[in-house]
């Protein structure tokens, strides 16, 4: 994919991901994280949508069909404390026929 597309599907993705902090009444980001760490349905229902919204971009942008699916990454701690530690997700997207 081209970057200028894996730069699209970033933004998408973080659009998601600022909708959902604002739609929640906590904005605490460390508190926000904490509580989507600890429930993994709520994580897997946001990664959900995530990869609905990349693929109705991509339909509406690129043409029909794209697949797109978001998963959980690695967590990485930058040496810090253990609030510091941070949740990655991993984003593939694909053309069909």
């Amino acid at each position: 994919m081209k970057e200028d597309m894996q730069n699209e599907a970033v933004n998408i993705a973080i659009s998601v991901f600022i909708f959902f902090i604002n739609q929640s009444v906590i904005h605490n980001l460390f508190e926000i994280y904490f509580r989507l760490y600890n429930n993994r349905s709520v994580c897997r229902s946001l990664r959900i949508v995530v990869a609905e919204q990349i693929k109705e971009e991509f339909d509406k942008n690129h043409g029909p069909t794209w697949h797109c699916i978001v998963g959980r990454g690695d967590d990485v701690n930058n040496g810090g404390l253990p609030e510091e530690k941070m949740m990655l997700i991993t984003v593939g997207c694909w053309k069909g026929r």
